[in-house]
């Protein structure tokens, strides 16, 4: 089974399948380098250790060997050189190469310095040849046994970030960028071949060509990984697949059927995900953003809608029409979408009290055919979800401030709200007659309910949790000791 290996302050930690099998502690210092090399593992610490490792079958660590690296050289990258035994070449921030017996524990050879700091080592499908990337932008092809530069670069994008060699008799090397870019060099010809400038949204971390195929996988601080195949005569690769995750904090999360969530994340995205397959998460399509993108060159997230403020989703009628509906910052519309296809969906809606404001929060009746908005002006509507039509308001006046949350409870007769004034209100979900109002000294910033024993959970501006039963319109407890924002809170299931 393949392990994987981390690094957490001092620690090193060994892994398999999403399980920690072994946590050591050797280093006195953190641990800011990890690299692999068949059976043995090199780690570097903050303090200059050097400390390779043999891993056993059995998952044990087995020390090998340990070397100070001087003072004044500061490891910004290493790598193992191909038929180099027991040797491994460490770059550093003031641009030299230094090469180590791990065995012997000395100092083999000291490169000159290339003045600008080493980002990354790349090993070419040649013996003796590597690549180094500078942070000023430099590519440098090198032979280390002759200690001869073959081939120079410069990268006008910047700093180079990885790099890759091909190895399917295409003599072309790949190098990334801190913007996203990847860059394609002839390495026969000497001269740039292409740059795919729309590759990842942020910078690129990891570049690698698979063994004799002309397939390059790339992965970036975008929370992504993306397979590129060359096809004949191309000089750029094409995306073949991709997995991604969000690209910025995610806002929201809620559970969608047995293993699934959706979660929404202030990268404008609303995505499904499978706890327990991975390859079957997806984000839903806002239409024909990315086209649309790509010919204006521009990247995607630029044209999709504003970051998610609330949604609500309900598998009810999942398969008839949309069942999921979100609302975004400073958009006076909320939206549907389809579980099923995962796209955005057929309607929009927004309030139906003029001057129309923001959408602020919303929710989906337990049968599914309703689907409830919230304004910043207070105000709530009740559309059908099947027809797109409006199918009754908030009696009275409404709240005085901005609605901050919306619920439907598990019997189909009721909608809550919440809002900044302080007030709890229940409507009838078939009228919209106003029942009973519940007023609280505090704004209130957030409220979930729990629909196996009707009980509302509401956060107030005082730091404090409230729990009322929907039905009595009582207070059950309340918890206090909160110093900070309460930005998140559930229901356990028992």
């Amino acid at each position: 089974m393949t392990s994987s290996f981390s690094s957490s302050g001092p620690y090193i930690i060994l892994s398999r399948a999403s399980f920690i099998i072994q946590t050591i502690k050797k280093h006195k210092a953190n641990v800011i380098l990890l690299f692999v090399a068949g059976s043995y593992l090199i780690s570097i610490s903050d303090d200059n250790v050097l400390m390779a490792w043999n891993l056993t079958e059995e998952g044990e660590f087995t020390k090998q060997g340990e070397l100070q690296i001087p003072e004044t050289f500061k490891p910004t990258c290493i790598i193992h050189p191909v038929t180099y035994l027991n040797k491994v070449l460490v770059g550093s921030a003031d641009g030299r190469l230094m090469l180590f017996n791990l065995r012997s524990e000395k100092l083999v050879y000291e490169f000159k310095s290339w003045g600008a700091k080493i980002t990354c080592l790349c090993q070419s499908p040649a013996v003796d040849i590597i690549a180094i990337g500078l942070q000023d932008g430099r590519i440098i092809v090198h032979n280390i046994k002759q200690d001869i530069t073959l081939i120079s670069f410069v990268q006008t994008e910047g700093t180079v970030t990885c790099l890759s060699f091909r190895t399917d008799q295409n003599p072309i090397l790949a190098s990334g960028t801190a913007n996203g870019q990847i860059v394609l060099w002839d390495l026969k010809n000497k001269k740039l071949i292409n740059v795919m400038r729309l590759a990842h949204a942020s910078s690129v971390s990891s570049l690698s060509f698979l063994f004799n195929e002309p397939v390059l996988l790339s992965a970036g601080s975008d929370n992504s990984v993306k397979m590129w195949i060359f096809e004949a005569e191309a000089d750029q690769g094409r995306l073949l697949r991709s997995r991604e995750g969000h690209i910025a904090t995610p806002t929201k999360v809620q559970w969608f059927g047995p293993g699934a969530i959706l979660t929404a994340g202030g990268d404008r995205t609303l995505r499904a995900h499978k706890l327990h397959l991975d390859g079957s998460s997806r984000e839903f399509s806002q239409g024909h953003v990315i086209s649309s993108a790509n010919k204006k060159g521009i990247f995607a997230n630029v044209l999709k809608k504003a970051p998610i403020v609330d949604f609500a989703a309900n598998m009810m009628k999942g398969k008839e029409w949309d069942n999921v509906i979100t609302c975004h910052e400073g958009d006076i519309h909320a939206y549907t979408w389809s579980s099923i296809r995962r796209c955005i969906g057929a309607h929009s809606f927004s309030s139906s009290k003029l001057p129309k404001t923001a959408i602020k929060a919303v929710a989906i009746s337990i049968c599914g055919n309703f689907a409830i908005i919230g304004s910043a002006s207070g105000w709530i509507d009740k559309y059908n979800l099947q027809s797109g039509l409006l199918r009754g308001s908030c009696s009275g006046k409404g709240h005085n401030g901005q609605i901050t949350s919306l619920v439907c409870d598990g019997g189909n007769k009721m909608i809550i709200s919440s809002s900044l004034d302080g007030s709890i209100q229940f409507y009838d979900l078939h009228t919209m007659d106003l029942l009973h109002v519940l007023q609280l000294n505090d704004p209130i910033s957030k409220m979930i309910i729990n629909h196996d024993n009707s009980l509302i959970a509401v956060v107030t501006d005082d730091l404090v949790v409230r729990i009322y039963d929907i039905e009595t319109k009582n207070l059950v407890r309340h918890f206090s000791g909160h110093t900070n924002q309460i930005t998140d809170l559930t229901f356990n299931e028992d």
